[in-house]
């Protein structure tokens, strides 16, 4: 079964509430450098470009990242091919994490890890802003086939996917994304393991990583939290103003302001990084168009 996931992302994944967000929130904050963590294919980055933002697109996902640099009018756009580790130092306004991608992190570590490069790339007073979904919401429930099945048509042929959760460990989720060749009948099966941090846990992971919570909500309209209620945990932190200096002002390959000459060879080399995480993906959030399944990934799979 030939399939090129990237390219049917966006037709996979519709909704735009969480780009329409974060753009707006750019421009309330007056941000002008954004770093778009897990940018995948550049939606969200070219709204912000859009509004004059300069912007840095970072994921780890080659095939994303080809599938961004495609996109009309992201030109301006800075990708590169990586982690959170290349991050540029003391440089943003604002780092943004759509799309669930604060859930690849599993463990504590990873996490407070990422989120001590987000602290490190964002300049005093910077913002951070992310979601995850919500474990008092227990969406984890409706990954099944009936609920999030989508059909998809692409110049390989007509696929069907579909998301079937297989553990329950919280706060890890592991769940299933089955592809259905419609021709043929041949099914792929990848598996993905989420964290599901509730808001307690996300507050002290951001003040332990050096930043300061500002706010939560529970809706992209800016509501707020229901337990068991509203799906999504809307986040949004600061680098405090009176901060003692980086910790990575001195690494090599990076300037203090602005993108160094590494990152420039990254972004037009399509550097290749060991492989490790990625970002996962879109979903399960309720919206007025129905349930949003999560991205299906591109892991390990097995075929039948």
């Amino acid at each position: 079964m030939t399939f090129r996931f990237a390219a049917a992302y966006d037709a996979l994944n519709p909704a735009d509430h969480d780009y329409r967000y974060y753009a707006a929130l750019a421009r309330r904050l007056g941000a002008r450098r954004v770093a778009d963590l897990g940018c995948g294919t550049g939606v969200l980055a070219t709204l912000l470009t859009a509004a004059g933002c300069e912007v840095v697109g970072i994921d780890p996902d080659a095939d994303m990242l080809a599938t961004a640099r495609a996109r009309p009018g992201t030109e301006g756009v800075s990708w590169i091919h990586g982690y959170a580790d290349a991050l540029p130092v003391d440089w943003a306004d604002l780092v943004t994490m759509s799309g669930h991608v604060a859930q690849v992190f599993r463990t504590g570590d990873d996490w407070l890890c990422a989120l001590r490069h987000v602290r490190t790339a964002l300049e005093p007073g910077g913002h951070l802003a992310f979601e995850v979904r919500d474990p008092a919401a227990a969406g984890w429930c409706d990954w099944t086939r009936t609920r999030t099945l989508r059909t998809v048509r692409t110049t390989e042929g007509t696929f069907e996917f579909w998301h079937e959760t297989t553990e329950v460990a919280l706060p890890l989720v592991t769940f299933d994304t089955v592809t259905r060749d419609v021709a043929s009948g041949e099914t792929t099966r990848s598996s993905e393991t989420l964290a599901f941090r509730d808001a307690a846990a996300l507050d002290a992971s951001l003040r332990e990583a050096g930043l300061e919570p500002v706010s939560v909500h529970g809706t992209w309209d800016g509501g707020p939290v229901v337990p068991g209620q509203t799906a999504e945990l809307i986040v949004t932190a600061r680098r405090p103003v009176e901060a003692e200096p980086s910790t990575g002002a001195g690494l090599p390959g990076r300037t203090r302001r602005g993108i160094s000459a590494e990152h420039s060879r990254r972004v037009g080399g399509q550097e290749e990084r060991p492989a490790g995480r990625r970002p996962a993906g879109r979903g399960a959030v309720v919206s007025e168009g129905g349930l949003e399944p999560p991205r299906p990934n591109t892991g390990t799979s097995t075929s039948s």
